[in-house]
């Protein structure tokens, strides 16, 4: 079929809806480790967004220079448009809600 295009996201959702949460929530754990990693910060934030981690926050506030530099700040902010302000308190303060960030360096 010349200029056709297959989309398979469709399918994926169907698949991904029927999976238990726990199974979505720990393949986005996967998917996070997998992605920061790879120097991959803001796809590594989403994930982990997906899995309601507020590590989410922590991780991409301190890779967020090289982030923005690689034009991922639409993306980032994307993901964090997305959390009640209530729950991005600044990384390191006394309101902060996050308490573990996945290593990167293994």
């Amino acid at each position: 079929m010349s200029g056709a295009v297959w989309r398979c996201c469709p399918v994926r959702e169907v698949i991904y809806a029927d999976l238990p949460v726990e199974m979505q929530e720990e393949l986005h754990q996967q998917a996070a480790q997998i992605r920061a990693a790879r120097g991959e910060y803001t796809a590594a934030a989403y994930h982990l967004h997906r899995r309601s981690d507020d590590a989410a926050v922590e991780l991409w506030y301190s890779q967020r220079t090289p982030e923005i530099n690689r034009g991922r700040g639409g993306a980032a902010l994307a993901v964090f448009s997305q959390i009640s302000q209530r729950r991005l308190a600044f990384p390191g303060s006394a309101n902060s809600c996050c308490s573990s960030v996945p290593n990167s360096t293994s």
